[in-house]
């Protein structure tokens, strides 16, 4: 069972989505509904479906809602550490998974519960000299950053791998 897989609700999108971190208390009270309704028929739960590049298409390019389309220069601010949408948006993301999974845990709801997420690893290889910076931040920034943070909340790790990107 999925619990998020790249869908808001449009006054979540109106509020900056991700980036605001009043969703994580939201998120969570959703969940915990979720997860008494459900817990006992499911085995394996998994929090967010590929976080980082949810928080990469909608924040930095814009492609997803709650967009719009951001130009160079808007996407790589987005993409400082700490104070850019995309620290921020996978900052509040780790944060609604760990309160999903200790609530659930806490609750005695989590005890056959298996908790994780799905995590996209590209294979990123650059293709031309000006690519290896791009592929170098794509690298550091979407492989196993975001499992290194919440690996004391992770029963499980699904891997999505869709070849070379």
């Amino acid at each position: 069972l999925t619990l998020f897989h790249h869908s808001l609700p449009k006054w979540a999108l109106a509020d900056g989505g991700w980036t605001n971190g009043a969703l994580v208390d939201y998120f969570a009270a959703f969940s915990a509904d979720v997860v008494d309704a459900l817990a006992a028929d499911t085995e394996f739960l998994i929090t967010f479906n590929e976080p980082t590049v949810f928080a990469m298409l909608t924040h930095c390019a814009g492609i997803w809602p709650p967009g719009p389309k951001k130009s160079t220069s808007q996407g790589l601010r987005c993409l400082a550490p700490i104070v850019g949408d995309y620290a921020r948006a996978v900052w509040n993301i780790q944060a609604a998974h760990r309160a999903v999974y200790a609530d659930a845990k806490a609750r005695g709801r989590g005890s056959a519960l298996k908790i994780g997420v799905a995590h996209n690893v590209g294979y990123n290889v650059a293709e031309h000299v000006w690519d290896e910076a791009a592929t170098a931040v794509a690298k550091a920034l979407l492989k196993f950053s975001f499992i290194d943070a919440i690996r004391d909340t992770l029963d499980f790790c699904g891997l999505n791998y869709y070849g070379k990107e």
